[in-house]
């Protein structure tokens, strides 16, 4: 997506919208439900509920991986998990608006893993949005450290 309205001509623009939304809804629930549940039960309903989402491609997408893809499944996997289990008990230990924010952080980490793996170079766009973004959330966790330190 870029600047402008054009690109909201074709369907496949919310695409990113509905993510974006049910990452939010996640997020939210997942900083409600953690303050009652252990963090094993939450990455049960995250895998399901994932799982299940995900799945829905699969009827036409699947292909049967080699050794060698079943293993940085397996991989992916294992470390997903444990980003999952991290994230978890960081909403269930912080504030959401700060946890919020920081997971903006994985912009500028995809940057600089988009240029050494793949040779990709941001283009102008690309490092405007992402400096708004990286700028806002620096702005609002100032401001909510102000508006706690003014609380005590």
């Amino acid at each position: 997506m870029r600047p402008g309205v054009d690109g909201f001509n074709e369907l496949n623009a919310v695409i990113p919208l509905i993510g974006a939304l049910g990452a939010a809804m996640a997020v939210t629930s997942v900083r409600k439900v953690s303050q009652t549940e252990p963090t094993a039960t939450l990455l049960a309903y995250q895998s399901v509920f994932v799982g299940t989402l995900a799945s829905v491609p699969l009827f036409w997408l699947w292909t049967t991986p080699d050794t060698q893809g079943v293993l940085l499944l397996l991989a992916m996997g294992g470390l997903a998990t444990v980003g999952q289990w991290v994230g978890i008990n960081a909403l269930r230990l912080g504030e959401a608006s700060v946890i919020g924010n920081m997971e903006y952080s994985k912009l500028i980490y995809a940057a600089i893993l988009g240029y050494a793996v793949f040779g990709e170079m941001p283009d102008i766009y690309t490092v405007l949005g992402a400096s708004i973004i990286v700028a806002s959330s620096i702005y609002i966790s100032h401001h909510e450290a102000k508006k706690k330190a003014g609380a005590l």
